[in-house]
């Protein structure tokens, strides 16, 4: 709800939001129904922010997620991945922390990964994995320039961003080259 504040305190139009405390993309991907309400408006963009139930802790989540984004109408939508936020509780924390690196390292190169996990270092509940309700709206501030500027980004000029350090290596091996062939040629 607080991101959905947030989007139409921007002026982004939010035509659906389904939320299932404590499902995972498996879950969602056994109730198809809740991808025909999501995508009634047929939305551009989806925002996922999914992981922190996730149990599968093996390639079978690759396969899991795989079928989610498929539900979602990628890649024909755009879509915005919210990672797992940190836990204080060891055991979440081993699955949350697994779960936001096999989705940083494996969601296409166009699906937008925002990793929440920075933003939710503090302001636990007692339960050491859910937060306080000031806590929650901490973290959505700390990704929301992030997240505003993913919606407006054309997925090419994200896949040309995550490749820039590549491009500028490749560019001054061939600057040097250029030079090192003027200079002994």
């Amino acid at each position: 709800p607080l991101i959905k504040t947030l989007l139409e305190s921007e002026g982004h139009r939010v035509s659906a939001m389904v939320s299932k405390i404590g499902w995972a993309t498996y879950s969602f991907n056994r109730e198809p129904s809740y991808f025909s309400t999501l995508l009634q408006g047929d939305p551009d963009t989806i925002i996922v922010s999914l992981g922190g139930n996730n149990s599968k802790l093996s390639s079978s989540y690759g396969k899991s997620v795989g079928e989610f984004l498929s539900n979602i109408g990628y890649p024909k939508r755009k879509v915005i991945w919210i990672g797992a936020a940190k836990a204080v509780r060891k055991d979440v924390e081993d699955r949350h922390e697994w779960t936001s690196e096999w989705l940083k390292n494996n969601l296409p190169s166009d699906v937008i990964f925002i990793d929440a996990r920075p933003h939710t270092m503090t302001g636990h509940r007692d339960d050491g994995v859910h937060f306080t309700r000031a806590a929650y709206k901490q973290w959505v501030d700390g990704i929301s320039p992030q997240l505003l500027s993913s919606i407006s980004l054309p997925p090419i000029l994200y896949r040309a961003k995550k490749a820039t350090p590549y491009a500028l290596f490749i560019l001054s091996l061939m600057g040097l080259g250029y030079a090192a062939w003027r200079r002994f040629r």
